[in-house]
């Protein structure tokens, strides 16, 4: 029940309006106060009547296996309490934080800390060691295979002086002076390109 103090209306005297914004209405309907003391709309359809979309509960998604934060740090259980320790050797007195299903800090820590990046562990490029009953973490390098496309961008040009490199060059003077072309052809992008597929 709900109690009104220094009210001077008398709640049992009130009709409320309902406002409907159907065009075809003549009026709108009106609430009337009923025997046992509930509200009740005379002209509003039955509720069962309406179609019902209701709402699809989401359901949570976890990976297969958790979070790969996880592994460089343990779970420790602290006056009844679960915390994520992280386990490197260099971590004493260790960080704690509350395990309450979200590795945000986890994350955070790593990459403050141990200047590890999601990026790094999701990539496998962050290892945990354990060595001696004591543990770190490695970083390994990048691979240092080169790509195609590097390969490409690595080939060396010829020296001046290399034979391959003079003949190159005398038949591209040939073809200026017999073809009555000017110099300024060979900063032509299209030129450049005939020249380097030659040599492919």
């Amino acid at each position: 029940d709900i109690v009104l103090e220094n009210s001077d209306v008398n709640l049992d005297e009130l009709e409320f309006d309902y406002m409907d914004f159907n065009e075809d209405s003549p009026q709108s309907p009106t609430f009337s106060q009923t025997s046992d003391q509930s509200l009740v709309n005379e002209d509003l359809p039955q509720l069962s009547a309406l179609p019902q979309t209701g709402l699809v509960k989401r359901k949570k998604i976890e990976r297969q296996g958790g979070s790969p934060v996880k592994v460089f740090y343990n779970i420790t259980l602290i006056d009844n309490i679960k915390f994520w320790v992280c386990h490197h050797k260099a971590c004493i007195p260790r960080t704690k934080y509350i395990k309450d299903g979200s590795t945000s800090n986890l994350w955070r820590y790593l990459r403050n800390k141990h200047h590890i990046s999601q990026a790094m562990v999701e990539d496998g490029q962050a290892k945990v060691v354990v060595k001696n009953n004591s543990c770190k973490f490695c970083i390994i390098p990048e691979s240092s295979q080169t790509t195609l496309t590097q390969a490409f961008n690595k080939t060396k040009k010829y020296t001046f002086s290399n034979s391959k490199q003079k003949k190159l060059d005398n038949n591209i003077a040939a073809f200026i002076v017999k073809e009555l072309q000017p110099f300024s052809i060979t900063q032509s992008r299209a030129l450049k390109r005939i020249v380097e597929g030659l040599d492919a």
